[in-house]
């Protein structure tokens, strides 16, 4: 996370990073974290090792997108409000963007985390 205040980024965009990933549960994606763990061990990599493809190094300060924590989830009792189902459904509808932008570094976690 930035610091409170950093001016570094005041007035232009941070780098953004989205992350595909696969789900370790119906009802939770990465219950014990070992997903999240994974892709922070990757995120040092590409900040320090140049990525074949384009010769360049992940940003120390990146955007990260996370498709289930940046959307609204069903609760408990697998329910969403009409805003809540509205805004799903929205970000469903454009969520390739975040994928296929020339802009964006994607990280596929395509093994699922084992125990």
């Amino acid at each position: 996370a930035l610091p409170r205040g950093n001016k570094a980024f005041a007035g232009g965009p941070l780098p953004l990073v989205a992350v595909s990933y696969c789900w370790r549960s119906a009802a939770h994606p990465d219950p014990f974290g070992q997903a999240l763990v994974r892709f922070a061990a990757a995120v040092r990599h590409a900040q320090r090792h140049r990525a074949q493809r384009h010769n360049a190094l992940l940003p120390k300060a990146v955007a990260v997108f996370f498709d289930w924590c940046s959307l609204d989830q069903k609760d408990a009792q697998g329910n969403r409000t009409d805003q809540e189902r509205a805004s799903f459904q929205g970000a469903l509808a454009s969520m390739q963007l975040w994928y296929a932008h020339q802009l964006t570094t994607v990280f596929m976690m395509t093994d699922p985390a084992t125990d």
